[in-house]
């Protein structure tokens, strides 16, 4: 029974398990988007300058690169467990 545990735990995953890298990529997609248009949205409508814009684009660039790396992972889980 002791080794049940670790075997379940630590054990093999099935190829189901991907969509979980795949909803957290459409997800990050998602913001990533929603956070450009929110940025054009207020420059535009407030008359923002470049002051605004270069923070805002390099801190949505962070929902972007979690986008991309949850992309990869679930790429690399299908091809290994598919």
């Amino acid at each position: 029974m002791s080794s049940v545990l670790p075997k379940n735990l630590f054990g093999n995953i099935s190829g189901e398990y991907c969509v979980y890298f795949y909803l957290l990529s459409v997800i990050g997609l998602v913001f990533f988007a929603i956070s450009i248009a929110g940025i054009a949205y207020i420059g535009i409508t407030r008359n923002k300058g470049l002051d605004f814009f270069l923070p805002a684009a390099v801190q949505s660039l962070a929902y972007f690169f979690i986008y991309l790396q949850n992309r990869l992972l679930f790429n690399m889980c299908a091809k290994t467990l598919h």
